[in-house]
């Protein structure tokens, strides 16, 4: 496919929406085609395709095709194609009931040195104006020796790749920057004994080419200029790091992760 393409899953199941370009759908049923304005749903049946002011009421579908990008729930029995496992030689991503929702969680083994595993999408999402990603997270209470991690990677140049990641451990949460070229992670916020009660939050990072914009369950934490130069298209990876030696293992989950674009 060569466009744009939205997709959304949730436990009702999963809808495509063609944004720009055209694609095919294929499963069981066979292929079925996709061109801008049209949204393919996919549940225990059949492919249903209809245009957005055709969709039938009893169906659930996707977000507005001009805002959302990807949104994923993490409703199906295992991870999903469309996330990519990067680190399993350090630990593990699996789909699981936590605190009443349905989960990714990432997991890491106590070792004597740094580990980390994420999920990170095979989609590169275009930062063409302003980029938003919301992520529904939870640390359980008392969690040490690492740190949970929301990444944006850039798709990377001869010289590297640019990186902005917020994270959370228990003895601080922050908003970090790195660029290839210095090898160094440059600090924009951070903050000491940020508490860790168990329940679900949400992080908010809203994105330019030049600027980040950080939110915690709605509450502005941060607003500063990045400093990343190739910042164009990037993927989202969610995931975890050891920081020291602690003998337990390090586990958290994040429960819905949504990819918008403001489109001009």
């Amino acid at each position: 496919m060569g466009g744009q393409l939205s997709v959304s899953t949730t436990p009702e199941g999963v809808s495509f929406a063609v944004l720009t370009g055209r694609a095919e759908c294929w499963n069981e049923s066979g292929r079925t085609p996709i061109e801008p304005g049209q949204e393919v749903h996919l549940s225990k049946g059949a492919p249903f395709k209809a245009r957005r002011q055709e969709k039938k009421p009893s169906l659930a579908w996707g977000e507005p095709m001009r805002r959302a990008l990807y949104i994923d729930q993490f409703a199906g029995p295992g991870v999903s194609s469309l996330w990519k496992v990067i680190g399993r030689q350090h630990g593990s991503v699996t789909i699981a009931d936590a605190h009443g929702r349905r989960a990714l969680s990432v997991a890491l083994p106590q070792r004597s040195q740094r580990g980390f595993v994420a999920a990170a999408t095979s989609e590169k999402f275009p930062i063409a104006d302003v980029l938003s990603l919301e992520v529904d997270f939870r640390l359980p209470r008392g969690a040490k020796g690492g740190r949970l991690q929301v990444t944006l990677i850039s798709a990377g140049t001869r010289d590297g790749r640019d990186v902005l990641r917020w994270y959370l451990g228990s003895s601080e949460e922050g908003l970090e920057a790195r660029d290839d070229r210095f090898g160094t992670n440059r600090p924009i916020w951070k903050v000491s004994d940020p508490g860790l009660d168990g329940e679900w939050h949400r992080v908010k990072l809203i994105v330019t080419r030049a600027e980040v914009t950080l939110l915690r369950d709605g509450r502005l934490m941060a607003h500063a200029l990045h400093g990343l130069s190739d910042f164009q298209r990037v993927r989202v990876a969610l995931g975890a790091m050891t920081t020291d030696e602690t003998g337990e293992t390090f586990e958290g989950q994040f429960s819905s992760v949504r990819v918008e674009r403001d489109w001009p």
